[in-house]
């Protein structure tokens, strides 16, 4: 698939206007069009037209942050598979968007196919971070690339498993740490300084979204699911206390 995508850029850099077309702008674009198609593909799933075309909407408005982002703190000039991992995480978020749009109730067949979904996105979590160090390619606009799509998508399951009936509106709490992070970082500047990665942060990140993930599973019971909710509830209040508790000591 690596070849694939160079050789594409490869030709379209020698035959456009090479002074003003460079091989990341068009490995960007490449990577921005299969990501829409995904999402155009994946969405389709849920047979809801107007979901799709928002989905779609959202998705290159998604996009366009990242390509500004790309273009402040992206240093090298090759857009790399990592990147295209994270893209297409971002992708598939977006393709769970049509079924918070639907005019019927959520069946679990619906339920059954973003669970699909979301485990594919899910197991793609980290695989863009390791490749991005092997192959030389790690950044500051991957990293936080990677941590906005994780928490997007995080709000997306939340607000799916309250559509659907799996929890109730308490769950949305748990798709908004992040958020409620960086609302504190505007009061707080202190709060906004670069923190150092730490496997508690990444660990609860990944007990956060896999819980979310499992609210897609409509067999599972809800005491355990709310248990399961519990439990990554108290390891992203710990990693976040830990994180705000380090911002405000004088070291950063």
């Amino acid at each position: 698939m690596k070849q694939i995508f160079v050789q594409m850029s490869s030709r379209l850099t020698r035959y456009g206007a090479g002074t003003t077309i460079t091989r990341l702008r068009v490995e960007f674009l490449l990577a921005a069009l299969s990501g829409l198609v995904i999402v155009f593909l994946c969405g389709s799933l849920f047979g809801n037209a107007g979901g799709v075309a928002a989905a779609c909407g959202l998705y290159v408005l998604g996009a366009a942050v990242a390509a500004f982002a790309m273009h402040r703190l992206y240093p090298h000039t090759e857009f790399g598979v990592c990147n295209l991992i994270t893209m297409s995480r971002l992708s598939l978020t977006m393709a769970l968007v049509p079924l918070l749009l639907l005019s019927r109730p959520v069946a679990p067949s619906d339920l059954w196919i973003a669970f699909a979904i979301a485990v594919i996105a899910l197991s793609l979590d980290g695989v863009d971070g390791w490749t991005a160090r092997r192959t030389g390619l790690a950044s500051r606009f991957g990293a936080k690339f990677d941590m906005e799509v994780d928490s997007v998508f995080a709000l997306v399951l939340a607000s799916i498993a309250y559509q659907s009936g799996q929890a109730g509106p308490w769950i949305i709490a748990l798709g908004l740490p992040r958020y409620a992070f960086w609302a504190a970082g505007v009061l707080w500047p202190r709060l906004t300084r670069p923190l150092p990665d730490t496997l508690l942060r990444k660990s609860a990140c990944v007990l956060q979204i896999g819980t979310l993930t499992a609210f897609l599973v409509p067999i599972l019971p809800g005491n355990v699911l709310a248990f399961a909710a519990a439990t990554a509830a108290a390891a992203l209040a710990c990693s976040f206390f830990t994180d705000i508790r380090l911002l405000l000591s004088d070291t950063p």
